[in-house]
Formats: C-alpha cells, sequence, structure tokens
C-alpha cells in the first residue's frame, strides 16, 4: 500500500524497490515488429528494476502511467522515431513499426543507459536501478542514411539482433527475425550467370568465348537467358521473402563475344550489364510487380556507364569500395586511392543514389584488430556529403555458433570498431572518442579509462602511418613495423596492467581486457618478427642506406613475409627486404639484382604502368632478374 500510495502522489516514478504500477498498452491491430517493440521493452525494464510490467491489447492510447505504442504503416528505409511524454504517460511512435522499436532502444540507452556494444549476452549490458523517474520527453529523429547493414552470411538471431538494437534496418536475414525486427531485406548475391544445370538444360546460352560456347558467365543476348534469371530471381526473393534483390555476376568471368552482344555492348561495354540487368528487372516484375532492387557496381561495373537505364527504378547502386586507402581521409590530395576512388563514387552520384559496400572489416588475413574509426568517421561525413541513401560493410566471418571461444571468434577482434561503425550509420557527427570512452566504462568497468587510453593511444599511431593500405586480405606482417613501436607496446602493456588492477574482482571486465590484450599480442608477435628478422616492413621511403651484400632480394607484395619455396635463396644467403605493393615506386630498383613480385589474389596485377615502364624496365635493362609469383604459381625451379 505504501508502495501504491507513492505512485500515486509522484506519477514520475517509472519504477522503485522493484514494483510499479505502470502498465505496456498495445493496439490491438498490432503487428509483430510493433509487439516485439514491447516485448523488448519490458523484458529490459525487467533486468534492469526487477520487475514486471503487463501488457494488454487496447486501443485507448497513452494515459496515466501507461506506456503506449503507436506507429504508420511505412515500410520504406527512412524511419521517423519519436519518444514523447504526454498526459502522464510514455509514447514511443514512428512511421513505421521499425521506427517505434528505434524509439524504444533509444529511450533504454539514452534514459537508461542500456548498451549493446557486440552480439550475444556478453556484449549486452543492463544497468541495475533501484528506482527511475521519468522526466520530459520529446524526441523525434531520422537516421542519417536511409539503409544501413552489415553483410551477415551466417544469419545467426544474435547477430540480427544486435543489428537492430543499433539501428541498423538492412541486411540479408533470416525472414523469422526480419519479420520480428521489422529490417528491410536486402540481399546481394552472385546469382546470374549459368549453373551446371542451366548449362546442361541451356546450352546455347553459354558465352562465346574464343569462338567456342564455353564461358559460364552466359550469352546475355541469347533469347530466354533474361527469362531464365528473372525466374531465379524470383524465386530466390520468395524463398527469403527480400524486400529488395540485389543481383549481379558471378566474380571474374568470361565475357560473350558473340556477335549480337558485341553489338548490344557498343561503344560501352563496361555499360552493359546495366542494360541487361533493366532487361532482366522487367520480366522479374512482370511476375513480382512490387519487387524492389537494388544495383551493385563491382569489379569492371564499378567503371562508370555511359547510360544507365532504369536508373529511377533502383532503390541505390552500391560502389564495392575495395580501392579505397584504410589511413588517410577521404580527402586527401596526397592519397592517389582516396582520389580516385572518391571521384569516381562522386560521379555515380549524377546516375542514381548511391550506396557504398564496404571492405574495412576485411583488409587483413586473418583478422587483426583496427582503430580506425577516425577514418570511418571521415568517411561517413563524406558519404554524407555526397548524398549517399546506403552504407554497408561486409563485416563477414561472424563466428558459425555460440559455443566458440571468444579468441576464436572474429567479430570479437574488432567489436569496438564495429560499434562505432553501427553508431555513425545513424549520426556521422558523433564524436568517436566519447564513443571509445563510453565502450570503455562498459566493456572494463573500473577499467574503462586505462582501456580508452589504449584504444585512443592506438588510433593515434593508426592515423599517423606514413602508408597506404587498401583492398582486402592483406598479410598484417606487412604494417606491423608501421603501425606498432616499441614505445606504444610498453604504453599498452601499461594500460593494460592499471586497467586489471582497477578492474580486479570484475570477472567481466577482467575477461574484456584480457580479451583485448590477447589481440593486442596478436600484433606484437608480428611486429616482433618483423624486427628480430630484420624484415622491412613497409617502406616509407627507401634512402640511400646500404642493403646488404650483393645478395639482396627485393620481394614486392602486401604480405612481408618469404613464401616457403624461397627459403633456399635465404639458405643461400640471400636477405629478403620487403615492400608493400603500395610503397613500391618509392625503391630504388636499381641497388636489387632479383626482384620477386608477388601477384594479388586471382592473379590480379598490384602495380600501375608507370611503375613497369619507369621503374622496372630499367632495372631490367640494367641486369636485375625478376621473378613474378602468382596466385597457385607452381614451385620457382
Amino acid at each position: 500500500m505504501t508502495a501504491s500510495t507513492t505512485f500515486l502522489v509522484l506519477a514520475t516514478v517509472l519504477f522503485s524497490n522493484g514494483q510499479t504500477d505502470w502498465k505496456v498498452r498495445l493496439p490491438t491491430a498490432a503487428d509483430k515488429t510493433l509487439a516485439y517493440a514491447a516485448e523488448e521493452l519490458t523484458n529490459a525494464l525487467r533486468r534492469i528494476s526487477g520487475t514486471s510490467f503487463p501488457i494488454e491489447r487496447s486501443d485507448a492510447g497513452v494515459a496515466d502511467r501507461v506506456i503506449a505504442f503507436e506507429a504508420g504503416r511505412d515500410h520504406v528505409a527512412k524511419e521517423v522515431s519519436r519518444v514523447r511524454t504526454e498526459k502522464g504517460g510514455l509514447l514511443f511512435g514512428g512511421n513505421s513499426s521499425r521506427a517505434a522499436l528505434y524509439a524504444v532502444y533509444d529511450f533504454l540507452e539514452r534514459e537508461l543507459g542500456c548498451r549493446w556494444l557486440w552480439s550475444g549476452e556478453e556484449g549486452a549490458f543492463y544497468p541495475e536501478r533501484r528506482a527511475f523517474e521519468l522526466g520530459t520527453i520529446d524526441r523525434t529523429w531520422t537516421p542519417c542514411f536511409h539503409y544501413r547493414g552489415l553483410f551477415n552470411p551466417d544469419q545467426r538471431a544474435d547477430h540480427e539482433f544486435w543489428q537492430s538494437r543499433n539501428r541498423l534496418n538492412a541486411w540479408a536475414g533470416r525472414p523469422e527475425f526480419t519479420d520480428r525486427t521489422g529490417a528491410i531485406n536486402v540481399n546481394g548475391n552472385h546469382i546470374v550467370g549459368m549453373t551446371r544445370e542451366d548449362i546442361k538444360d541451356h546450352p546455347d546460352m553459354l558465352a562465346v568465348v574464343h569462338g567456342e560456347r564455353c564461358g559460364g558467365a552466359g550469352c546475355w543476348s541469347s533469347g530466354g537467358f533474361a527469362d531464365l534469371m528473372a525466374d531465379r530471381i524470383c524465386a530466390w526473393s520468395e524463398k527469403l521473402n527480400l524486400s529488395v534483390v540485389q543481383p549481379f555476376v558471378a566474380d571474374v568471368v568470361e565475357r560473350c563475344e558473340c556477335e549480337r552482344c558485341r553489338k548490344e555492348a557498343g561503344d560501352d561495354p563496361n555499360g552493359y550489364w546495366w542494360k541487361v540487368f533493366a532487361r532482366i528487372r522487367e520480366k522479374v516484375r512482370a511476375k513480382r510487380p512490387s519487387q524492389k532492387f537494388a544495383g551493385l557496381a563491382y569489379q569492371e561495373y564499378r567503371n562508370l556507364p555511359k547510360e544507365l537505364p532504369g536508373a529511377k527504378e533502383l532503390e541505390f547502386v552500391e560502389y564495392a569500395q575495395y580501392d579505397r586507402c584504410y589511413v588517410h581521409a577521404a580527402a586527401d590530395t596526397n592519397c592517389p586511392y582516396n582520389v580516385r576512388s572518391f571521384a569516381q563514387m562522386k560521379a555515380w552520384t549524377k546516375l542514381v543514389p548511391m550506396g557504398c559496400y564496404g571492405y574495412e572489416f576485411d583488409i587483413f588475413e586473418p583478422r587483426m584488430y583496427v582503430p580506425f574509426w577516425n577514418m570511418l568517421a571521415d568517411q561517413m561525413k563524406t558519404f554524407r556529403a555526397l548524398g549517399n541513401v546506403d552504407v554497408k560493410t561486409e563485416a563477414c566471418n561472424f563466428s558459425v555458433g555460440p559455443t566458440v571461444p571468444r579468441k576464436e571468434k572474429p567479430e570479437e577482434v574488432n567489436r569496438l570498431s564495429l560499434w562505432i561503425y553501427s553508431r555513425l550509420l545513424s549520426d556521422p557527427d558523433a564524436d568517436v572518442n566519447g564513443l571509445v570512452a563510453d565502450f570503455s566504462a562498459y566493456a572494463y568497468g573500473a577499467g574503462g579509462k586505462a582501456m580508452t587510453d589504449y584504444h585512443l593511444a592506438m588510433a593515434r599511431a593508426w592515423d599517423a602511418m606514413d602508408v597506404h593500405l587498401s583492398y582486402f586480405g592483406n598479410r598484417p606482417t606487412a604494417m606491423a613495423g608501421a603501425f606498432l613501436s616499441d614505445a606504444l607496446i610498453d604504453r599498452a602493456h601499461a594500460c593494460f596492467r592499471t586497467a586489471r588492477q582497477a578492474a580486479a574482482g570484475d570477472r567481466r571486465a577482467l575477461e574484456n581486457i584480457e580479451l583485448d590484450e590477447f589481440w593486442f599480442g596478436e600484433w606484437e608477435k608480428i611486429y616482433r618478427l618483423v624486427k628480430d628478422s630484420r624484415y622491412d616492413a613497409l617502406a616509407a621511403e627507401d634512402d640511400d642506406r646500404p642493403v646488404g651484400s650483393e645478395r639482396t632480394l627485393l620481394w614486392i607484395n602486401n604480405e612481408g613475409k618469404m613464401p616457403s619455396r624461397m627459403k633456399e635463396f635465404v639458405a643461400e644467403g640471400w636477405t629478403p627486404r620487403f615492400v608493400s605493393y603500395a610503397n613500391a615506386e618509392k625503391v630504388k630498383l636499381s641497388r636489387y639484382p632479383l626482384i620477386v613480385i608477388r601477384s594479388q589474389s586471382e592473379f590480379r596485377n598490384a602495380l600501375g604502368k608507370d611503375f613497369y615502364q619507369k621503374k622496372l624496365l630499367p632495372a631490367l635493362k640494367d641486369g636485375a632478374v625478376v621473378l613474378f609469383d602468382t596466385y597457385g604459381a607452381p614451385g620457382l625451379e
């Protein structure tokens, strides 16, 4: 009775001492997503307060000591969310049920201190509170980018719910989860091309290559090809309940050379795909009139076409930005990678609403901790200035199950950068240093200040590197010497010691500190290998210092290590020196009698025309021997 009397007097008290006289009111016709919003709210309140908030179905709306929901029926990507107090109650709303769900998460974060820093229970934080007094709230907002997501191939529930709780709204999800979260199920795949069954049933649709029908891409001008692809896309969309389909051609496929395809391609062969894509879309819409589409500017199709048929039909075209530099700012005129990449993306914006398919979290193989949130913040502001409506990253290789040890979970390596990435998608102006401090306060408890110092020191070292880093799947060995230093290593260990001492007795915080120390240790091991083995990781400049004896070889690659089949050279007295693709032009090749150039994966050339004409050919004429080492090449003998 005492508690009840208190609530009557203090109507703004939401809960106190494990009790409440508030209730949750859900519209009778609420869909699955709005019902999930009420479920997420009440589950969180129970964990925070220790009391249950009853849910009733009623269209009476908000009232004194009532939490109510209202939502429009829009399913558009642009959410308008709102939270406000009125009539003595609390109202969550939006232009869609998804927007109302995001209003719940915003309230739980801002008012009650909840956080979902990484996927799974270990990354969820619901601070317990004895009581909470509700103040006046009136907040309405829209995230910066309309389509926001991560490529998540294993589609595990905890990963999908983590994305939703951080207001990511577009990914390739499982229908049973997207029905609850209201997410826009966007799926892109290498689905346009000839499967084994297609080749057996439709040999006349194979691409003509060197006069023979053999190419797996297909003959795009052949009768029935567009129908075959449209049927496949329709079945794919129906099976996965896709809101937006994003079909594209497989990697590295043969282009059809038949007379009809050449004629249709005309003087714009790289734009031919977009003509075929428009033809396929027309076939799909005949069967699925409400189907939405997106495109992907990828590989040779990243080149700007002279025209893009049906551009207004596309939600967006994502530019596959594996050609940017992950160290420098977008507007850095001294970075040729970013000058070229962002200029190309800007040119695309004149044709179609643009998106970005990024590879920020794929840059190393194996996965390494990358403190590059200042670069992320810069690029989000750049995307906003370009008018992008979509931003997504290939943060793939999430672990395959919840029982995988945390040290073996790829998503744990960069859980801080991934979380900051998710926040920047909604607000590119977010203070990234503040986000680092916020993350640290939750993840490391009393050790948060020391861990903040560690992360910020690592970020400064990353930003200060005088190297370029692009593409994906690079070997971290090639970066360690430019990234780490003895002084930085000493500082990191001091931060870890201080953090452990401050967090003594806090199991959860200590486990997180230990995990970050483990991932730092992976960098340190590589740094020691580079330093102790006299390996020259990314040479920022090449002065006139001696490089050793005449038996010194230059190894141009992004791996930073000698392949096993070349160890015989070391055994015979050769001294290896390493330089990255990006810095190869800074090296005096005339100083090396033996030069080994490792191609990128799948035989892709990593060096520009000027390098060969102005650097390599003169070295050859001076007597140097050059070996090209390609993916899957046989032994040197």
